[in-house]
């Protein structure tokens, strides 16, 4: 029986545990040698389709990436699908709140870093997939689909199957991202995760879009055609007629405004989630201090 050695670095081994949808509590993956020098793989090589053929009864295994880039010719175990977490009252709130639009209507969900943003797209998303409508969840930048790829394999795998999630952005080859615009065009891919170039994927049974970050700057385009990729995703959803969430800890001034006067519906979540206190914040006034590159005295005696 042949086999590959991949050895792995840290942020590597981060992706690739991330992909899998699973966490080891023990920081252990099955597998896998753990040494001083890094991980190295002891699992026989083959692809992920002979893994899938082999182990019917087993979760099916897609690909893994390692720096961003996919490979669909190695296979790892498959692990369990995650069980949704317990709501708090806020979050449960925002769920119902957006469960119970009908038809257009734009939605700031205001949350602070740790409040559990993520958990109400995933909520809302399974509401909208169980009932026979598709999703678009947007993120600012590349390197944050890896982390949401494998939550929402974990979570949703059972709804959309095995190759109902599509993912489209500028890191992956030209054949790639067709082949993700094609399942997103033919109602393969039930959810479709994407950087600013997927607000224009054609998916005829759209039911949400959900913008993560809805602030960064990511979402313009700053050359050839220009465009906001937000603007675009709330027009998107007034000319179907479908909800569309703009979550972010820090909102635009301009969605904060609407908000402010009606135009957008604002939903809350003051506290983090789980039960953990917010750091302390500390003003300090700069403009009669002496600075060290740009650090206060206070800053450098905290830092210590």
């Amino acid at each position: 029986m042949r086999f590959r050695t991949l050895t792995l670095t840290a942020g590597a081994l981060a992706t690739v545990l991330v992909l899998a949808g699973c966490a080891p509590t023990d920081g252990t993956m099955p597998g896998m040698d753990h040494g001083p020098g890094g991980m190295t793989s002891t699992a026989p090589s083959q692809s992920a389709a002979a893994f899938n053929a082999a182990h019917p009864d087993q979760p099916a295994v897609d690909y893994y990436s390692i720096g961003g880039r996919s490979d669909r010719n190695l296979a790892i175990a498959p692990c369990a699908a995650d069980e949704p977490p317990a709501l708090n009252e806020a979050q449960q709130g925002a769920v119902e709140a957006i469960a119970a639009l009908d038809g257009f209507k734009p939605v700031l969900l205001h949350g602070v870093t740790g409040s559990g943003k993520t958990e109400v797209y995933l909520r809302a998303a399974e509401r909208v997939l169980a009932a026979g409508r598709q999703v678009l969840l947007m993120v600012p930048e590349i390197n944050l689909t890896p982390q949401l790829e494998g939550a929402l394999r974990a979570r949703l795998e059972a709804l959309v199957g095995p190759d109902g999630l599509a993912v489209m952005h500028s890191g992956l080859s030209d054949g790639e991202r067709l082949q993700a615009w094609t399942r997103a065009q033919r109602g393969q891919a039930r959810m479709l995760l994407g950087t600013r170039m997927s607000v224009f994927a054609p998916m005829g049974e759209l039911g949400l879009i959900v913008v993560d970050e809805e602030h960064d700057a990511s979402y313009k385009q700053q050359d050839g055609l220009r465009y906001s990729a937000r603007d675009l995703a709330v027009w998107r959803a007034h000319d179907l007629g479908i909800p569309v969430v703009l979550g972010s800890a820090t909102p635009s001034l301009e969605t904060w405004q609407h908000a402010e006067r009606g135009r957008y519906l604002r939903l809350s979540l003051p506290g983090r989630a789980r039960a953990s206190s917010l750091p302390t914040v500390r003003l300090v006034d700069t403009r009669r201090l002496q600075l060290k590159q740009g650090m206060s005295p206070q800053l450098l005696d905290a830092i210590g």
